[in-house]
């Protein structure tokens, strides 16, 4: 684990950090050598170049974290329950939510709307076609192997043919001698 954290902090003094975050009057070159001190490693860049959405950074938690816990868990949440029950004399607290979720659409013209609309629809067939040329490109280089081995294997001097034969040969015997032994 150790190892693991040390890695960490190499990534953070080695990446560059985000000039976003950077103070607005240090040029780049000027910056700290030790890592800002939340510590984290700026992907931005690598994940436009892969095409990648940031979900993908995401680690989801082992279940083994979530199930070592769950007794600790349980006893936080009856521990809670009880104080809510001892203090304000309810089983539930609901909170009162301030933000009007109304207010964070934004108004939008009907121009805009197709604009926004044929954006991404351009942008969804590019990917499609994005993927059907990386598929074809695929299937061609898949067939120029094929045929590569194909005018190799015809080239190929019958000794070593044999020697290809035998060898397949005494693998499958093996594995069905193995398997026989097993069964007595």
């Amino acid at each position: 684990m150790a190892r693991v954290v040390e890695l960490k902090h190499a990534l953070v003094r080695w990446n560059p950090p985000n000039p976003d975050v950077a103070p607005p009057d240090v040029p780049a070159s000027k910056l700290p050598p030790f890592p800002f001190p939340w510590e984290y490693v700026n992907l931005d860049d690598i994940l436009v170049d892969l095409k990648l959405p940031p979900a993908t950074l995401d680690v989801p938690v082992p279940h083994y974290f979530t199930e070592d816990r769950a007794t600790e868990l349980r006893n936080r949440d009856k521990l809670v329950q009880g104080y809510m029950n001892l203090k304000l004399g309810v089983d539930q607290v609901f909170v009162e939510v301030d933000e009007d979720p109304s207010a964070s659409a934004v108004e939008m013209t009907l121009e805009r709307a197709i604009e926004v609309i044929q954006r991404n629809e351009r942008g969804r067939q590019g990917k499609a076609r994005a993927v059907l040329v990386k598929e074809l490109r695929e299937e061609e280089k898949q067939r120029r192997m094929f045929d590569m081995s194909a005018s190799s294997a015809a080239e190929k001097d019958p000794e070593i043919a044999a020697s290809n034969i035998q060898k397949v040969y005494r693998g499958f015997a093996s594995r069905r001698r193995a398997a026989r032994a097993r069964e007595e």
